[in-house]
């Protein structure tokens, strides 16, 4: 959405479907947050719930009154996210014009009541992107910092002069300032890897240890190893004109990043059986899931309960399974650290090596991947070579979950990963045509885009 003032001129026009959607969405986002929230079970108080924190209405805009994880604070952000975005393109086609007409229509108002909440909230625990831990999460922190600095910059504008969005300004940038300090805690110098949670206030089974899909009980570090801090990551990156002001912290191309890629993919993909068959297949790229010592398999959360032939718990490499989402987003890190490479700006060093030796080969078919000129791809000197070799290693990633899609491209959550249970290895399992497996493709291959312009121009 975010483009140049001509683009954005011919997206608002009064019958633009654009426009009336967001104005749509906006509205409806104002309607559920000015409701009576009856929920009392939120954490830490247990007797409120924050109404803007609440995940889930039902489809008649009223709030979902059932048990659920609750607060989940990443949601105000990722609306305030997608409003601004909005509302940078309604400024940049109308200025001060669009400015009054956002005001008019109860956009900034949303935006607002957004903003305030994460303001108030960034340091304060929730529920994580899985909906099943209370902690302060990386995901979540990264995004709530991100919407602060996209919302600073935006309320600093000219042309929101006297709008109810710009008295705020200072407080936006002041909160995403000292959120930074937070985001930078969840990396661990003494495990070579950034956490998906610190004070982890209700931490149960399983640990989500690098060893827990080995066996479930096994808190052999490092922990807290979870895919939810590439998604942080890859949704928390800075626009490009925000680099000065609000520069990413810890993006895809961080060496502390792909430190942690590379033991979150070794830690879950060697035990799925459906690995296994696909590299007798010849399917280039790997499947993964959440996180090690995953119990959830898309129809139980006990691993045990699926099958009467299974185990009893705890039985590690039997549970969990790789995700369509957690897959693409392994597939968008490497476009994004290819367009790092490109550009001249990815840094081979003692942290990084491990993933940029490792992903290249996710290009090959399984045989292919100890070739020298495979392994070297990206640790020598020649970067272009290098995002070259990302680029490719991305499509393969894609390819292997493509390969379990089912006619017509449909995409549940999760790909089913082991024997003995009611659905064989690769079988689609859990929640049919989930949004974000859908949403998790376009962004891998949007950034597939970015990473092969990049290539053409060269470094920078």
């Amino acid at each position: 959405l975010v483009g140049s003032a001509q683009g954005s001129q011919s997206l608002i026009t009064t019958d633009s479907p654009s426009l009336k959607q967001f104005t749509a969405y906006a509205k409806l986002v104002g309607r559920q947050w000015s409701q009576n929230d009856t929920n009392i079970d939120c954490p830490p108080s247990f007797d409120y719930c924050p109404l803007v924190g609440e995940p889930k209405f039902f489809v008649n805009g009223s709030v979902y009154d059932q048990p659920w994880g609750r607060p989940q604070n990443d949601g105000p952000a990722l609306v305030a996210l997608v409003l601004l975005e909005f509302a940078a393109v309604v400024l940049d086609g109308l200025g001060v014009t669009g400015m009054a007409w956002l005001e008019e229509q109860g956009i900034l108002g949303v935006i607002k009541k957004a903003l305030d909440f994460v303001r108030f909230y960034w340091m304060e625990p929730s529920i994580g992107p899985w909906e099943n831990r209370y902690s302060l999460h990386f995901y979540v922190t990264a995004v709530q910092r991100r919407a602060l600095a996209v919302g600073a910059a935006l309320a600093a504008r000219a042309e929101m002069a006297n709008s109810s969005l710009q008295a705020s300004a200072k407080d936006y940038a002041y909160a995403a300032k000292k959120s930074t300090l937070l985001v930078e805690k969840f990396w661990t110098p003494e495990d070579r890897i950034v956490r998906a949670r610190i004070g982890a206030l209700y931490d149960y089974f399983p640990p989500r240890c690098a060893s827990s899909q080995e066996n479930a009980t096994n808190r052999e570090g490092p922990c807290s190893v979870d895919m939810q801090v590439v998604f942080g990551s890859l949704y928390a990156m800075a626009r490009a004109e925000d680099q000065l002001t609000f520069p990413s912290v810890m993006p895809p191309s961080d060496p502390r990043l792909l430190a942690t890629a590379a033991v979150i993919v070794e830690s879950m993909a060697p035990h799925y059986a459906i690995n296994g068959i696909d590299d007798k297949k010849g399917l280039p790229g790997v499947l993964i899931g959440r996180f090690p010592g995953d119990n959830f398999q898309g129809y139980t959360q006990d691993g045990s309960a699926s099958s009467p032939n299974s185990p009893e718990p705890p039985v590690g490499p039997l549970w969990g399974n790789p995700w369509y989402l957690t897959t693409n987003l392994l597939a968008e890190l490497c476009y994004q650290a290819a367009t790092a490479a490109a550009k001249g700006a990815l840094e081979v060093t003692d942290l990084s090596r491990e993933f940029l030796r490792v992903a290249p080969g996710w290009g090959y078919p399984v045989q292919n991947r100890s070739d020298p000129a495979v392994l070297g791809a990206c640790v020598g000197s020649n970067m272009l070579g290098c995002a070259e070799a990302l680029i490719a290693a991305g499509d393969g990633v894609l390819e292997r979950a493509k390969h379990h899609a089912e006619p017509g491209m449909h995409m549940p959550e999760e790909i089913e990963g082991h024997f003995g249970h009611p659905f064989p290895p690769g079988t689609g399992v859990s929640a049919a045509n989930l949004t974000w497996s859908y949403a998790s493709v376009l962004d891998a291959l949007a950034a597939r885009t970015l990473a092969a312009d990049a290539v053409k121009r060269g470094p920078e």
